[in-house]
């Protein structure tokens, strides 16, 4: 008995999808990942708009990238090249510091519609994170904290960073 063409199809198992060979690299610097998300937002959240770059809120502790979600909060965007817990300290210092500043953010950004009267998110963007730091971070619920991964491969010749969610 013949099979129609379908009926084949159907019985055929499917091909793999291909391989590719990555391998690691060196992991970038801190300068080089900044540059990255402030240039593709949408790798931490689609409708994610980074309006500032090392915003000096004291000496040595920066905000890395500052930024609007699609409903117009602020987000805290701080990186780390390590895996240190003192990344969720500095997170949560900069929400602070950004409420306890309201008055001068609306004159720093006067031109953008920000929606002051609800917290800011933090988003974490590191190697990886220790226990304590996930355990610490399942807890908290104010402020709204977004922990992402990050690590180098390389395809084809060609270096690349992929972000995803921890």
């Amino acid at each position: 008995m013949r099979r129609s063409p379908s009926e084949q199809a159907r019985a055929q198992p499917p091909e793999p999808p291909p391989v590719a060979v990555l391998r690691s690299v060196p992991a970038p610097d801190r300068e080089q990942v900044v540059s990255l998300l402030k240039d593709n937002p949408a790798l931490l959240e689609e409708g994610l708009r980074m309006i500032d770059v090392n915003l000096p809120v004291v000496p040595g502790a920066p905000i890395d990238l500052l930024a609007l979600d699609s409903s117009c909060r602020l987000v805290v965007v701080d990186i780390d090249t390590s895996t240190r817990d003192s990344l969720l300290v500095r997170g949560i210092y900069h929400i602070g510091w950004l409420v306890g500043n309201v008055p001068l953010l609306r004159r720093m950004y006067r031109t953008l519609l920000i929606d002051y009267d609800v917290n800011p998110r933090v988003f974490l963007v590191a190697p990886d994170y220790s226990n304590p730091h996930r355990s610490a971070t399942s807890w908290i619920s104010t402020p709204e904290i977004k922990c992402f991964k990050y690590r180098t491969v390389v395809l084809r010749g060609v270096a690349g960073i992929l972000v995803e969610p921890a």
